[in-house]
């Protein structure tokens, strides 16, 4: 039983990993190693399209044009798990002080 090689490739090529497994190295991998590695790459994926996610629901929250100026899923999958991590708490921070802001206006002002 082989796992795809080719199905690591591709992860590897959607989340920038540039330093790769060569196919000889692959194959003297055993089963259980090339089924663990293929899982740590989707759960680093899911990772990314769920933080991804979350960064663009604070950008419109934010007011921000999320087609125009909001960072690609190509771009954002190719940063570290904790470079996206730290990026979301900085823009769930800038949210909830959006929303104290909008708290603090008299009412009527800011529901344009």
């Amino acid at each position: 039983m082989e796992v795809s090689f080719k199905r690591k490739c591709d992860l590897d090529n959607v989340l920038g990993n540039y330093k790769r497994i060569d196919p000889d190295k692959w194959n003297e991998m055993s089963f259980v190693d090339q089924s663990a590695h293929i899982t740590q790459l989707e759960m680093r994926l899911e990772h990314a399209r769920r933080t991804h996610g979350y960064y663009q629901d604070c950008r419109k929250e934010l007011g921000y044009d999320i087609h125009n100026d909001g960072m690609s899923f190509e771009v954002w999958s190719k940063t570290t798990g904790e470079a996206m991590d730290d990026h979301v708490r900085q823009m769930q921070k800038a949210v909830h002080e959006h929303r104290a802001y909008l708290a603090s206006l008299p009412e009527g002002w800011g529901a344009w």
